[in-house]
């Protein structure tokens, strides 16, 4: 008897395969890539992947903007730099300096500020932000992966996204199959 799929690597499902065929195909663009799929289907997991396959030489840090408060987005994001807001003592580096040559896996984007996305789509555009009381941009050099339980174009019309950063970051999708969809 088979035993059952331990995770999205192992399913032989159609899907599945497809998934993994794009995660490849997408791991040797160096491109934002987004991934769609409900909660707990393996987005992280394949963001890992496509990591992997990149060859990329920094990590890849994932940043959850579900667990963030508004007033820590900025921060967490692109750090600060020493004397920025009060009990600011030091500089911190940000998620995208933490990431630097490697891959920022931005996850819960459906929950992101409309402020955020712009600044977001400013680093898509021009590899350029600025920490918090920094008076001159630092330059990223990650690569950005972007989690979400729903596509860019639905966000968008929901009034959850900016059209400008779907355009800008929706042209490389990948739907995660549902486990429903993985049975062997």
């Amino acid at each position: 008897m088979k035993s059952e799929p331990q995770d999205l690597w192992e399913s032989d499902a159609p899907s599945v395969r497809y998934a993994r065929h794009l995660c490849r195909l997408y791991a040797g663009i160096d491109r934002p890539v987004v991934l769609v799929g409900p909660v707990g289907v393996g987005k992280t997991t394949m963001a890992k992947e496509i990591h992997r396959l990149s060859r990329r030489p920094g990590r890849l840090v994932p940043t959850s903007a579900g667990e963030l408060t508004e007033t820590l987005y900025a921060d967490t994001l692109f750090g600060h730099v020493a004397g920025a807001f009060t009990g600011a003592v030091g500089a911190r580096a940000g998620a995208f300096a933490q990431a630097s040559a490697g891959t920022l896996l931005l996850d819960d984007l459906a929950v992101m500020p409309a402020v955020v996305q712009a600044a977001i789509l400013r680093v898509a555009d021009s590899g350029r932000y600025r920490p918090l009381g920094a008076t001159r941009d630092e330059i990223s050099a990650c690569r950005m992966l972007f989690a979400s339980t729903e596509a860019p174009a639905a966000l968008v019309a929901g009034g959850r996204w900016l059209p400008d950063l779907a355009c800008r970051l929706g042209e490389l999708v990948i739907r995660v199959p549902s486990l429903r969809g993985r049975r062997s």
